[in-house]
């Protein structure tokens, strides 16, 4: 292998290293400030930039990045001003753009604008159209004559669609925090009113059955819209492993594929608590088929991490329930389970049924829940272990479903030892 071949395979490793990277901490980042961190600190390592600026239009949502001398300005909603006419021009054109220096100096729009620096020797602006209501941009300028590589594209389109649904996710939440404060908000003053205005009580109900139906709408078709970037994202992982042989690169590419599944399962949950007001069909369980698929769904980590799982189950039992909600509720136990495992795992799921009642029991010997937490386990978002890479949202949804099946749940846990999560259905 020759000198030059051997530089540019460990260029191309360390830049995936530095993606992997950066795909870790946008990840982690819980606010615009922490992804234009995660920006100034990683990009400057997979891309060789004067200027770079990310422009989104999200809805009615204006955000722009703005990276000049490793330096990030976040531009939110302030100042129409601060998208220049040139990025409204291309996103509307949706097509990628290449222009020299003396291009820049003769297009009208570029003229007098943070792109008119002699510094800047060639620019490409590269447009996502994702919806009529929902596109960003791209926009590079360099110091470098020499023209972009199709390996350079390809992370340029990696970096966007992973900020894409990383600001997709922080507006979601942004989302789900005012309706839920509205709901608060709505509920204090429904409790507030005096009984006997009777008329302006139904009227206050109302308005909050609207804005639970509204919540419930925004989880179903956000989460639906997410997981289509989420797919291209996967199908440019699948890519990357066609073109990759290093053994390191290829690490890190399954790492970025692990962050997005991550997402994705995230997505899924969002997806299920939709599906709560909507309701569910109700079909006569067949306990063989559901213990099977939550079987199937785990069948890799059952494997690797040799757990042991021990299921219990009365056969050609007639209990009529949601197929979904059972397997959903399943699912995000056997999850925790897996997650929170210690060594020599074991996992039991045992149903039983006794005076009308379908009593299902999940037992691990894990690491066990904390006394301290115990009151907020079933709380959105809240993460009752550090080290846990979860979302926050399994016991939530478990909560959420096993309510509207009008049925109860306990959980009996020693910190080190086990956990016993007990569930008792009625039949619908």
């Amino acid at each position: 292998m020759s000198l030059i071949e051997d530089s540019n395979k460990n260029n191309q490793r360390l830049r995936y290293e530095a993606f992997s990277n950066f795909a870790t901490d946008l990840n982690k980042s819980t606010n615009f400030k922490e992804i234009g961190d995660s920006l100034s600190t990683h990009l400057k390592f997979l891309l060789n930039f004067l200027i770079f600026r990310a422009y989104f239009q999200y809805e009615h949502i204006t955000l722009v990045f703005h990276i000049y001398r490793g330096t990030v300005t976040i531009y939110e909603n302030d100042s129409e001003d601060n998208v220049m006419p040139f990025e409204k021009t291309t996103v509307l054109r949706n097509l990628p753009v290449e222009y020299t220096i003396e291009e820049i100096g003769l297009n009208e729009l570029l003229q007098n604008g943070i792109f008119d620096n002699p510094k800047v020797k060639v620019l490409y602006a590269m447009p996502i159209t994702y919806s009529p209501q929902k596109s960003m941009l791209i926009t590079m300028a360099s110091k470098d004559v020499n023209h972009l590589l199709d390996l350079d594209f390809r992370f340029i389109r990696l970096v966007s669609e992973s900020l894409y649904n990383k600001v997709s996710q922080l507006l979601l939440l942004k989302e789900i925090e005012i309706k839920n404060n509205e709901l608060r908000s709505r509920n204090k003053e429904v409790t507030q009113l005096n009984y006997n205005l009777e008329s302006l009580v139904k009227k206050r109900t109302l308005a909050l059955t609207e804005a639970n139906i509204e919540l419930s709408t925004l989880f179903y078709r956000t989460s639906h819209d997410f997981r289509a970037p989420l797919a291209n994202v996967l199908g440019i992982v699948d890519l990357l492993k066609l073109f990759v042989e290093e053994r390191d690169a290829f690490a890190l590419i399954e790492n970025c594929e692990h962050v997005v599944h991550k997402l994705d399962k995230m997505l899924t949950k969002l997806n299920a608590l939709g599906n709560i007001e909507a309701g569910n069909e109700l079909v006569f369980i067949d306990f063989k088929v559901l213990i099977s698929e939550i079987h199937a769904k785990f069948s890799k980590e059952i494997s690797d991490l040799n757990i042991q799982m021990v299921i219990d189950y009365p056969e050609n039992l007639a209990f009529r329930s949601s197929f979904f909600f059972l397997s959903t509720i399943l699912e995000n136990l056997v999850e925790n389970a897996v997650c929170f495992r210690r060594d020599e795992p074991v996992i039991k799921i045992n149903v039983e049924y006794h005076a009308d009642r379908l009593n299902l029991v999940v037992y691990d010997n894990g690491q066990g829940i904390l006394p301290l937490i115990n009151e907020r386990i079933f709380e959105m978002y809240f993460r009752g272990n550090s080290a846990s890479d979860g979302n926050g949202l399994g016991l939530y949804v478990v909560k959420k479903m096993i309510t509207a099946l009008k049925g109860d749940i306990s959980i009996s846990s020693i910190s080190g030892e086990y956990t016993q999560v007990n569930i008792s259905l009625p039949v619908l």
